[in-house]
């Protein structure tokens, strides 16, 4: 019995050396140890160039070297050795993809921030995501692919254009860090135009008679504004305010004949056409002369010689 179990052991240890192995998962790195280590170096380093099956081969059967006595070393054998002098490359690492290269928003100033804008990280395992302005927002900030960074900007900047970065990092990926840049261009809110109506104004009246009704105009836009003019016969009210609004013009009664000019001036401090000037005509024309009317057109006396005057007539 114990004769029977020494060798059961032993058997099992044989199973366990590189040789009993090889029988059926060939260890080649084990075969060169033994069998080539000692005339042509370590693994990591050998003397000889060809290391594939059929260069190994060959010199074998060749004997280049003395290495017929490897004869007897199976296919299989020389294979797992040729793996283990040139030993497969590794997986390449995942390389890291994000679409769009680049991000763009714009807006006008005072207006809303435009709608978020997505970046698809397609490969790379797992990532994150960072960026430096704070007008820039990003979500979320880790990942694994694929995935979605969702990228916004804020709203009420001032006008002007605006740049960063939204920078993806996948570890171990190749391509990465990958740094998407992103611009923000704020535009100039559009300054408001100074509308006034009506584009003149025309005043009359007779000498002698009644200063003619005011007259208006109509400020349709161009946010606050002043109202001006030079002559003394003019007169306006008010003289500044917002719009909408209305400046009353009126003029004086008392003037001598003639035609007089002036200009209303609106003026809107930052508007686009500004300052309007609206002129102003009055006319004054000259009083009718008086008529000489009278009555009867002929008068007619008769009386008798020697005798008295006839009454006296009158004309009106």
């Amino acid at each position: 019995m114990k004769q029977l179990r020494r060798l059961l052991l032993a058997f099992a240890f044989l199973f366990t050396l590189p040789h009993f192995v090889s029988a059926q998962t060939p260890n080649g790195a084990a075969l060169y140890a033994s069998k080539c280590q000692g005339c042509h170096g370590s693994l990591a380093t050998p003397n000889f160039s060809n290391r594939t099956f059929a260069g190994i081969k060959a010199a074998i059967v060749g004997n280049v070297g003395g290495m017929g006595f490897l004869a007897s070393l199976t296919d299989a054998e020389l294979q797992a050795i040729a793996n283990a002098l040139s030993p497969p490359a590794p997986p390449a690492a995942p390389a890291l993809s994000v679409s769009p290269s680049s991000l763009s928003f714009s807006y006008q100033q005072g207006g809303s921030a435009p709608a978020a804008q997505s970046l698809s990280v397609a490969s790379g395992g797992s990532y994150t995501a960072a960026k430096s302005a704070s007008w820039l927002s990003i979500s979320p900030t880790s990942g694994t692919t694929p995935g979605t960074v969702n990228v916004s900007v804020s709203s009420g900047m001032a006008a002007g254009t605006y740049t960063d970065n939204v920078t993806i990092t996948a570890s171990g990926a190749t391509g990465s860090p990958k740094s998407i840049p992103v611009t923000l261009t704020v535009t100039a809110a559009a300054a408001p135009t100074l509308s006034v109506s009506p584009s003149l104004l025309s005043f009359s009246y007779q000498q002698g008679g009644s200063a003619p009704a005011a007259q208006s105009l109509s400020v349709a836009s161009g946010g606050s504004y002043t109202a001006a003019k030079s002559a003394s016969w003019l007169s306006i009210s008010p003289t500044s305010g917002t719009t909408p609004g209305t400046v009353n013009v009126s003029v004086s009664s008392g003037m001598a004949a003639g035609t007089y000019t002036d200009n209303v001036t609106i003026t809107a401090s930052g508007a686009t056409g500004s300052p309007k000037s609206i002129p102003v005509t009055l006319t004054v024309t000259a009083a009718a002369a008086p008529t000489l009317s009278v009555s009867p057109s002929l008068l007619s006396f008769s009386y008798q010689q020697g005798g008295s005057a006839p009454a006296a007539q009158s004309l009106s």
